[in-house]
């Protein structure tokens, strides 16, 4: 089962009462939204890649793509998907971890 930070990753809101969702627990009827679910953490990935490529909020990070491929300077740019004020150094954080594992 996943864990809370887990679900982050594979679950988006939707407007559409059509889409298939979940409610916040304790709501019983539609508010207006729901958080979308995915069969599985592949669709989550596709889901997020397609609003990478698509999406305007993306827009920055689709120029700035263009120019590098430096992943810490590129995470700065994805404001609009962080769901905390530190998303982009919680993210480059790990990225470093990453490759001095890497290294070893």
């Amino acid at each position: 089962m996943p864990n809370k930070l887990q679900w982050q990753k594979i679950l988006d809101r939707t407007w559409s009462e059509e889409v298939a969702h979940l409610l916040p627990m304790g709501v019983e009827k539609w508010p207006g939204w729901g958080v979308k679910s995915f069969a599985s953490k592949c669709d989550s990935v596709k889901y997020y890649i397609d609003l990478l490529n698509n999406h305007s909020a993306y827009e920055k990070f689709r120029k700035l793509r263009l120019t590098t491929n430096d992943s810490t300077l590129l995470i700065r740019t994805l404001d609009k998907f962080s769901t905390t004020k530190d998303y982009d150094k919680r993210v480059i954080r790990m990225i470093k971890k990453i490759r001095k594992l890497e290294e070893k």
